[in-house]
């Protein structure tokens, strides 16, 4: 399990939020609450579009059904957005060829990663199990059988790449802050 995103407000924009809300009674932890648990929530989308910005990962379920959200309480003032769960098989990325084909390729070609060429593979082949699930195949002996997957990353070391979380990290600085200033508006208004 990874804790992906970091934001956070500095000790000015609390003392402007203290005293903005000085005659709400505990409006400043209210106010901080509420903006980061309306932060937590779009940045499940935002990690989202950006693996698939940098990766050449087609679907978004896998992506998804490995991230969690645990929101903010008064008293902890802490929201996270994790991720856990295994390497993706190297199938859900872009591979050629995708299907399983009538004869064998000279070469299978993949990309993990966004703007980068498809490297070939040697060795290795698409091919569908009994069970129907259709994989990128490596034979680990010179016989027949046995066979391995092959994987490309999980989720949460996508997640953990540079690119990826610098820019969620950005992301979630600026929507904090402008949730932080609906919500003294909405606390000194009502």
């Amino acid at each position: 399990m990874i804790n992906i995103v970091n934001a956070t407000l500095s000790n000015r924009q609390i003392k402007k939020a203290t005293k903005k809300l000085a005659t709400v009674k505990d409006g400043t932890p209210k106010a901080i609450n509420a903006a980061i648990n309306a932060t937590i929530k779009p940045m499940k989308d935002t990690s989202k579009k950006l693996i698939k910005d940098n990766y050449e990962i087609k679907a978004s379920k896998p992506i998804t059904k490995t991230m969690f959200t645990r929101k903010s309480t008064v008293h902890t003032l802490t929201a996270r957005l994790d991720s856990k769960g295994s390497p993706l098989p190297l199938i859900k990325f872009s591979v050629s060829p995708k299907k399983v084909p009538k004869r064998k390729p000279r070469i299978l070609k993949a990309a993990v990663l966004k703007g980068g060429a498809k490297k070939g593979i040697p060795n290795t082949f698409t091919a569908k199990m009994a069970n129907g699930h259709i994989g990128v195949f490596e034979r680990t002996s010179d016989g027949r059988l046995p066979i391995q997957e092959k994987y490309g990353p999980s989720v949460p070391s996508m997640m953990k790449s540079d690119d990826v979380k610098e820019n969620i990290e950005v992301v979630a600085n600026k929507v904090l802050k402008q949730n932080l200033k609906v919500q003294i508006k909405k606390l000194t208004k009502g």
